[in-house]
Formats: structure tokens, C-alpha cells, sequence
């Protein structure tokens, strides 16, 4: 005997929910998890800073590597925020953004990833602010940057913002092969990865 569709469906539904309360509660663990050596490595890196023996090229080297932990401690949390956000218990927390800080973080954070491909990464300077959850703005950025310096073998990537009325917007231009036409919509699904332009 066939069992009626709309029990099927909630218990799907029901798997489902489950599966999210899950993927929430590992990302937690694992962040927080994640989080305490990355804690460590900054308190070493506090220490070295403040020791005699290091020169002023080093010194300048070691608050790039201090701003690339917080960067990625960023980002754990902002993967922890956008989970809890899948199920409801996460709200967008919206203030005041300066561009130029954002931007100069991520050129601290890419510049050197940019110089080791033997890409030229161009930052153009601004002075708007906009008005965006901090957090996951710069996750979005941070994952365009980090898209177009994976994708692009030759040339540069250009890091700007183009005025539109009130508005702004955040751009980036690489040199890459780009994303073939047919799967533009495909990249704003979740964990697709679409192929490049042939």
C-alpha cells in the first residue's frame, strides 16, 4: 500500500532540519576548535614582536602575519555566523564600513599570495562607506579575491569600487579565463563550482 505523499514529506522535511541542526553544530565545534591554536600562534607571535632581537623588516613582516590570524579568525567565525544563519539564528549586524579599511586589509591579507603567483594585485584607493554586515561583506570579497588569484595565471587583478547614484559597487576585474556563460547562474548556488570559459 502506498504510503500518502505529505507523510513522506515531512519526514523528509524532518531529515532535513536534523541535518541542518547538525552541519550547525560541528561548524561551532570545529571553529572553536580551530580558533585555539590560532590564539596560541598569536600570543607567540606578540612575544616575537616584542623581543630585542627582531629587526624593523621583521617586525613589519610579523603584523602581516599577525593580520592574516586575524583574518582567518575572521572567517571562522563568519563561517560559524552564516551557519547559524542557515537556520534561522543568525541576524545580520549592519553598521558603517570604510572601504579603504576594508580594502587595505584584504591587500595586507592577498598581496603576498598575489606576488607569489607573480601577479600584480591593484588596489584602488576609496573613500566611500557603506553600509553592510562587516563580517559577511568581507567574506564575499575574500572569496572573489581568493577565486581570482586560484583561476588567473597571468596578468593582475584589480580591486575597486564604481559609483552607481547613491550606491557603490565592489568590483573585481582579473585577467583570468572567466566563468563559461552557461553556468552564470550555477556559481549562486551552494558548493556548486561552475567550469571555466574554454
Amino acid at each position: 500500500m502506498r504510503r500518502p505523499r505529505t507523510i513522506w514529506n515531512a519526514r523528509a522535511a524532518r531529515a532535513a532540519e536534523m541535518a541542518n541542526l547538525s552541519k550547525t553544530r560541528f561548524l561551532a565545534v570545529a571553529s572553536y576548535d580551530l580558533l585555539q591554536p590560532l590564539n596560541a600562534a598569536r600570543l607567540y607571535l606578540s612575544a616575537l614582536d616584542s623581543s630585542s632581537f627582531v629587526s624593523a623588516d621583521a617586525r613589519e613582516l610579523l603584523a602581516n602575519v599577525t593580520q592574516a590570524f586575524h583574518s582567518t579568525e575572521d572567517l571562522l567565525s563568519a563561517l560559524l555566523d552564516i551557519s547559524k544563519m542557515d537556520v534561522g539564528g543568525y541576524e545580520p549586524q549592519l553598521s558603517d564600513i570604510s572601504v579603504h579599511d576594508l580594502f587595505r586589509t584584504l591587500e595586507t591579507e592577498f598581496g603576498a599570495l598575489a606576488r607569489q603567483a607573480k601577479l600584480e594585485l591593484t588596489v584602488v584607493p576609496s573613500s566611500a562607506v557603506v553600509c553592510s554586515d562587516p563580517q559577511l561583506l568581507r567574506r564575499i570579497v575574500q572569496n572573489f579575491l581568493s577565486n581570482a588569484l586560484k583561476y588567473t595565471s597571468s596578468g593582475g587583478i584589480l580591486l575597486g569600487v564604481r559609483r552607481r547614484g547613491d550606491e557603490v559597487s565592489l568590483e573585481i576585474h582579473d585577467t583570468g579565463p572567466g566563468i563559461a556563460r552557461d553556468h552564470h547562474q550555477a556559481i549562486f548556488e551552494e558548493f556548486r563550482r561552475a567550469s571555466i570559459a574554454g
